[in-house]
């Protein structure tokens, strides 16, 4: 299977985005980037610049199908919404293009990525890493973040058909995550150039 798998972590403020090649089990890193908005931006201009820099991406690396992040529940409301606004103009732009989307939460994505429902932002930026053998991290967190769902993609249907099991594993992850932050609600500038992954080299999944 040959394919190119766009990632997207969306945000209001900040969207990260991933481009990553599949050649049977090797992965590899094309590009990453992140789209940025202003807080003093007008909303629909805001969504409008989002919707507009995800579908420059895709007219530039021409990805057949695309992992989403959901929103996350666990932040407060305001920023959960502004969440699935993001998300929401990031989907328009994959809907113009014909690409074939699947959505992850950010259990499934650390599960697939990890190993572990409950990794932290370290443990899946470290394993980002490894799998697509990069020399650095991925900056900013949010690009790194979307290639992250771009793996999960990739993955996804090999946990799928593990007899139910990736789908029991994420229920226990959420599960532990909505203990540990029950009661406890918390928090989320200007676009950055798209960076071209420092490798040439894929990683065997």
């Amino acid at each position: 299977m040959e394919r190119t798998i766009l990632g997207i972590d969306p945000g209001l403020a900040n969207t990260g985005w991933g481009i990553v090649s599949q050649r049977g089990p090797r992965l590899a890193c094309v590009a990453y980037g992140c789209v940025s908005t202003s807080a003093d931006m007008p909303l629909a201009h805001r969504l409008m610049k989002v919707q507009r820099q995800i579908g420059a991406v895709i007219a530039r690396f021409e990805p057949s199908c695309a992992g989403v992040e959901t929103v996350w529940f666990g932040q407060n409301v305001s920023a959960a919404f502004a969440t699935g606004q993001a998300r929401g103009a990031a989907l328009v732009a994959c809907a113009e293009r014909d690409l074939y989307v699947e959505e992850f939460s950010p259990n499934q994505i650390k599960l697939s990525v990890v190993g572990v429902g409950t990794a932290d932002k370290a443990q899946v930026q470290y394993m980002v890493r490894q799998v697509l053998s990069l020399s650095d991290v991925p900056r900013p967190d949010h690009a790194a973040d979307a290639l992250a769902a771009a793996i999960c993609f990739a993955t996804h249907e090999g946990f799928a058909h593990a007899e139910g099991r990736f789908d029991h594993l994420v229920a226990q992850a959420e599960a532990r995550d909505a203990a540990a932050r029950r009661g406890a609600f918390g928090a989320a500038p200007s676009g950055r150039a798209a960076k071209a992954c420092p490798t040439k080299e894929g990683a065997r999944i």
